[in-house]
């Protein structure tokens, strides 16, 4: 009885630290690379954002980004764009390139992913389904193919009596209609540009201006595998939205007025009407706390919701502005501002929802980065903490600090020093000083630690 009572009670302790951490990705663009693009892997414990309600004097005191916890570097002299989505515990990044990478952040281990069933256009947008990642093009351009899924290990391979899948791996999936990714004339949109979809229940949609809203059923097999359209309309948000199973409704950022809004769930019948905006969040939401201080928003925020209600907020923020490529009053430096909020029912009231606003933190970022996404956890699944830093003082050992190796140039050796990224200098002297705060080692890694800059 009682290590049951111990395994329910660590089930519990588990299950509260999944819905307190979020992961996101910094994207920087470094001119000394040829302006490739480095993605940055971070992860931050939301408890003491959720633990009071009301205003918090402090939110616009700019902290210190704890250590990242991976680091991707896209392809030398290669237009290469990397999307991120949080599977399980895997960060898997997918590839305009057809390069598929994962970081399992329980084992603080890289490992190349399969390749792509097809190259990517204009980057991927990628919905999360359960433990199946669904990938469709950005800018889905007619003939070529633009709809995959990355099935994860012990999938079930069909026909095959029960043997289950024992690695990732892609498979091509119908692409919607012609109508939907061809090229058209001019005023409308030319190309066909995702900028909304959801997964809820075992559809998808998908949205682009022009073009409508087409849905996908994932659970058809054979002939039956096909897109619907629903509508000549647009769902009404940016990006990516949140399926909340127990309110039955989508969360996401509104498209038009850039806060926090619920809509009911799209309809998967033909000439449907457009998803209803229950509940708009404009005051709670948007950061006109920023505008006050001198600090605006920069482009959409990005959503996270972890359980119980509870939602985070991330957005990218302009903090100061200076001369830029030789032009003046350019943005010259970004923050992370994050909210936490939680929908909770109203007491009385059966169906009617408000939002209770927590805290809001602010975290500078370095001078090369430029945007923030939050990465959307898989609550369907048990999570296993990752071993990464409570925060900014903790010292990352060798063994977490585990970047993406890049490929090999045609000179090198596989395994030679140069080819794989173990630590940065900066973050090197990061986690000296944080040592040496902590009264411990005064050197970190000391020799053990190779570097080589990503642009050789």
């Amino acid at each position: 009885m009682e290590s049951g009572g111990a395994s329910e009670q660590q089930r519990k302790k588990s299950k509260g630290r999944r819905r307190n951490r979020i992961f996101f990705v910094v994207d920087e663009k470094r001119l000394d690379t040829g302006g490739n693009g480095i993605y940055f892997v971070f992860t931050l414990n939301l408890k003491p954002m959720f633990a009071d309600a009301g205003d918090d004097d402090d939110w616009a005191t700019m902290r210190a980004l704890p250590p990242p916890i991976a680091r991707f570097d896209s392809l030398e002299r290669c237009a290469e764009r990397l999307d991120f989505a949080l599977v399980g515990s895997n960060v898997v990044a997918v590839s305009t390139q057809k390069r598929t990478l994962l970081y399992d952040t329980a084992a603080a281990v890289v490992s190349n992913g399969p390749e792509l069933r097809h190259a990517t256009i204009g980057g991927t947008a990628l919905i999360l389904l359960g433990t199946r990642l669904y990938a469709m093009d950005n800018r889905p351009c007619e003939p070529d193919p633009c709809f995959q899924v990355l099935l994860p290990p012990a999938t079930p391979v069909a026909g095959s009596g029960g043997r289950r899948r024992r690695h990732w791996s892609w498979r091509a999936l119908p692409d919607p209609p012609a109508d939907f990714s061809m090229v058209r004339p001019a005023p409308a949109m030319i190309f066909c540009n995702t900028t909304a979809f959801v997964a809820a229940g075992a559809r998808i949609w998908v949205s682009a201006p022009d073009r409508g809203t087409y849905s996908f059923d994932t659970t058809a097999h054979g002939n039956a595998m096909a897109w619907r359209k629903v509508g000549d309309w647009e769902l009404p948000w940016v990006r990516r939205a949140v399926f909340v199973p127990e309110l039955n409704l989508c969360f996401a950022m509104c498209r038009t007025r850039y806060c926090l809004c619920a809509f009911d769930v799209p309809s998967a019948e033909p000439a449907a009407a457009a998803p209803v905006t229950r509940y708009a969040w404009v005051e709670e939401t948007y950061p006109r706390e920023c505008l006050e201080r001198g600090y605006f928003p920069h482009g959409p925020a990005s959503l996270a919701y972890l359980g119980d209600g509870r939602l985070c907020i991330g957005w990218t923020i302009i903090v100061e502005f200076g001369e830029q490529y030789g032009y003046s009053n350019m943005p010259t430096r970004f923050a992370l501002l994050l909210m936490a909020v939680q929908v909770v029912a109203v007491a009385g009231e059966e169906g009617q929802l408000r939002l209770v606003k927590h805290k809001a933190r602010c975290y500078l970022m370095s001078n090369r980065a430029q945007e923030i996404f939050l990465l959307q956890p898989s609550l369907t699944r048990r999570w296993r903490r990752s071993p990464c830093p409570e925060d900014a003082e903790q010292v990352l050992t060798p063994e977490q600090r585990v970047y993406c190796p890049r490929p090999p140039r045609p000179q090198e050796e596989v395994g030679s020093p140069a080819t794989v990224i173990i630590a940065s200098p900066a973050l090197l002297a990061a986690a000296r000083v944080a040592a040496r705060w902590r009264g411990g080692e005064e050197e970190v890694g000391g020799g053990a630690l190779a570097w080589s800059p990503p642009w050789g």
